[in-house]
């Protein structure tokens, strides 16, 4: 995964995949579950 920038497709499907599970408001759970992205730059 990069850590800064433009998303990668397979970081797209993941990031879906974590905001159906968490909620689109809880970015610091989904972030724990990303490697390289926080919560702060999702």
């Amino acid at each position: 995964m990069c850590s800064r920038g433009h998303w990668r497709p397979h970081e797209d499907e993941k990031l879906r995949e974590l905001v159906a599970k968490y909620g689109p408001h809880n970015w610091n759970a989904i972030a724990l579950n990303l490697q390289g992205r926080s919560g702060e730059k999702l």
